[in-house]
């Protein structure tokens, strides 16, 4: 166990991680904006018609041309699924 600061709210907190820089606290605060942030990016890419990608290499993460709605769908479905880190 390890003593924090949080870099976010800057509150002091213990962690079993030595990995994690964010409290409790402000990750809970972050997961509750976690389907607004989807939606509002899902807007971005229908307006622009562009959405970040990735696919674990070396020029991860890259920005993809929405050819279409199914393409696009299924990236924000995809979203919606994964965890937050």
């Amino acid at each position: 166990m390890r003593i924090r600061w949080c870099s976010m709210c800057g509150k002091v907190f213990v962690s079993n991680s030595h990995l994690s820089s964010i409290c409790e606290d402000c990750k809970e605060n972050c997961l509750k904006n976690k389907d607004q942030f989807i939606s509002e990016y899902e807007e971005l890419c229908r307006k622009y018609r562009l959405c970040v990608d990735a696919c674990g290499c070396c020029d991860s993460p890259f920005l993809s041309i929405v050819e279409d709605d199914y393409y696009l769908n299924d990236h924000i479905k995809h979203l919606r699924r994964e965890r937050v880190f």
